[in-house]
């Protein structure tokens, strides 16, 4: 059943093969593994070898952007918790006018 569920998603996602770049690292998505009212998250592999988790976040507002940036801060912050993701990187980006495209690199737990 859980090899079934991980060929459906991939199927379904435009994003499965998708590269994208957090400074010297390069990372193509290989899985959807999770979907939200405002994002994705999705398995990707690096290209030193390595698995991180990406939330990509599409926000066509400011306040929404201004909660995504906080989101990113937080973190940023939390992130040396034992009990907390690991943050690596983010990007922001303005797709079109006005809409925005955050994207959020972190540590991927099985």
């Amino acid at each position: 059943m859980k090899r079934f569920l991980q060929g459906f998603s991939s199927a379904a996602s435009p994003y499965v093969g998708k590269t994208f770049r957090f400074g010297r690292v390069e990372c193509t998505v290989e899985d959807q593994i999770a979907e939200g009212g405002f994002s994705l998250v999705f398995v990707v592999r690096a290209s030193n070898g390595s698995h991180y988790a990406l939330k990509r976040i599409s926000v066509n507002n400011r306040k929404d952007l201004e909660v995504g940036k906080q989101e990113i801060s937080i973190m940023k912050k939390l992130s040396s918790h034992k009990n907390i993701i690991t943050y690596i990187d983010s990007s922001i980006t303005e797709v079109n006018s006005g809409i925005f495209e955050l994207l959020i690199l972190m540590e991927y737990c099985r």
